[in-house]
């Protein structure tokens, strides 16, 4: 049964081609007019997108497989459009419409290299302004070895525009991994459906900006509805309007557990971000010396300080009087591997009269919780937030980092599915799973790749929950409003040196942005309301 969604679905290379098939098959689409549609896609965003098109020198590379068939039919069109056009075809065998297509270019003029020993390809390369990367799409299994290996690393050495159809050569599909070399391009155009490989890992790395074409064919509409897709974009989540007559347990109260003697910023900002974004009333239980280090700070907080040392049961009993009354709570940020936290965090997740109250384990109770995965077993499913970044991530699943990087959604889902909670595995996409799907958030930059960063989005976390939309809802809600932080700094400042105390301040202006944002996407329906894509 297909997750039901609104958001754009990312689609695996079976996916895609399963959807090619029913585009050809039962909807009596000629592929024919979807290679038309997609070379017409590719051309209305050069000329959109890349200054002096009109006057440009374009050289087309173009390898087996229908992504190089593609590529020489925009090849024509471009042509047709009077621009200075040649094309590169590197050597494999094509099909007999590819070589119809390759006659066809020569008859209207156009020169048509084939690759042979001796072929000046550095010459050819550097001699124009933009390069159409065609060579591989999202069938590649296999490193690329020999000529293909010699293109892409040409066609990286290059000064020229890089534009790669549907995804840069070199990339893998479902994972974004590279195979060997991989292309840098500044336009990629995504052809029908949205790829991982476009949005993660290298893909992102690899990818200055993304251009998704439906082909003017309903792909999204058959992967939402027939295909068994449950991987999406992370789109903006509509929230509640702020009660006129609201007061401030009306907006949620929120417990948070965090700080020690070495970390006095992740306690601050956590409770800073939760009123930020409209929290009604935190309460903070840590250590009195970091009580007193940042309640000058902090004053519209509630401290419940413990004694530095020995202080187990007083965090035991201060959890007891207030968790029944709590709407959120917050378990880890700064908390220390004190032997005393995993009993603390045994309170926490096996008590019966709290079980429903949604808890976020970030920081180090994320690697107290490694020790013993099982306590998260008497947890109502669902209602447990994690929020790793890889390297938690790798203490949680036993995976190293490269492992967890290079299959980043699977091992998220698989992982949400088997303790039943919900995981915010962080990064530079950062991916949001349960059982039923995953979604990839694309807002954001490396401004946020700063200390206290997470600290601040479990905060965040923690006030949209309380605003009474699905906890799923608030957590892909709080990631994308966070993502927006980063955008509104490096639009409005140098994209390096930001700190905690920049986010947290920007949180406002970020929550006024997101407004916007959904406010768009729920009206238009549209992924140009989602920072990194654009529809053509």
């Amino acid at each position: 049964m297909p997750f039901k969604t609104n958001a754009l679905p990312i689609g695996t290379a079976q996916q895609v081609y399963a959807a090619d098939k029913f585009m050809v098959e039962e909807l009596l689409i000629p592929s024919a007019v979807l290679m038309e549609n997609a070379a017409a896609a590719a051309r209305k965003v050069m000329f959109e997108q890349i200054p002096n098109f009109l006057t440009s020198h374009v050289l087309v590379i173009c390898g087996p497989g229908n992504n190089g068939e593609d590529s020489l039919v925009l090849a024509r069109q471009l042509a047709v459009n009077k621009i200075t056009i040649e094309v590169l075809v590197l050597p494999d065998a094509l099909s007999d419409s590819a070589q119809q297509k390759c006659q066809v270019l020569r008859k209207m003029g156009l020169k048509v290299h084939e690759w042979h020993e001796g072929f000046d390809l550095a010459a050819c390369v550097h001699s124009h302004d933009v390069i159409v990367d065609a060579i591989f799409g999202i069938g590649l299994t296999r490193p690329a070895r020999g000529q293909y290996e010699q293109a892409i690393r040409a066609i990286n050495q290059s000064d020229a525009l890089i534009v790669s159809l549907d995804i840069p050569s070199g990339i893998t599909s479902d994972t974004g991994e590279t195979l060997g070399e991989a292309v840098y391009c500044d336009i990629c155009v995504i052809l029908g459906i949205l790829k991982a490989g476009n949005l993660i890992n290298y893909g992102y790395a690899h990818i200055k900006s993304c251009f998704l074409s439906s082909l003017s064919a309903p792909y999204q509409q058959y992967t939402t509805e027939q295909a068994s897709v449950d991987v999406f974009i992370n789109s903006p989540v509509l929230l509640p309007e702020r009660a006129k007559t609201g007061h401030k347990t009306t907006f949620g109260q929120c417990l948070t557990i965090a700080g020690s003697s070495n970390y006095y910023g992740a306690p601050y900002f956590s409770c800073s971000s939760f009123l930020k974004t409209g929290g009604g009333y935190v309460r903070l239980i840590t250590p009195q010396s970091v009580a007193k280090s940042i309640a000058s700070l902090l004053p519209e907080c509630v401290f419940l300080p413990v004694d530095d040392h020995d202080n187990l049961q007083q965090y035991l009993g201060q959890i007891d009087t207030q968790c029944p009354n709590q709407d959120f709570i917050i378990f880890g940020p700064g908390i220390s591997l004190a032997k005393q936290n995993l009993q603390i965090l045994e309170h926490l997740l096996t008590a019966q009269k709290w079980r429903q109250v949604p808890l976020l384990i970030d920081g180090d109770g994320l690697s107290i919780l490694a020790i013993n995965h099982q306590l998260l077993s008497v947890r109502l499913p669902y209602t447990t937030i994690l929020t790793p970044h890889p390297g938690e991530m790798s203490r949680l699943t036993g995976l190293s980092i490269d492992q967890i990087e290079a299959d980043l959604i699977n091992i998220a889902r698989r992982y949400a599915a088997q303790w039943k909670v919900i995981l915010v595995l962080k990064g530079p996409r950062t991916i949001i799973a349960t059982e039923n799907a995953a979604f990839v958030n694309t807002s954001g930059t490396d401004a946020l790749a700063t200390p206290g960063s997470g600290d601040i989005l479990d905060g965040m976390i923690a006030a949209l929950a309380c605003t009474g939309i699905e906890l799923v809802e608030a957590v892909r809600a709080a990631v994308f409003m966070h993502g927006l932080i980063g955008n509104h700094l490096s639009a409005h400042d140098t994209p390096s040196g930001f700190t905690a105390s920049d986010i947290l301040s920007a949180i406002p202006a970020a929550a006024g942005l997101y407004k916007q944002k959904c406010q768009e996407y729920i009206s238009h329906n549209s992924a140009d309301s989602i920072p990194g894509i654009t529809l053509v």
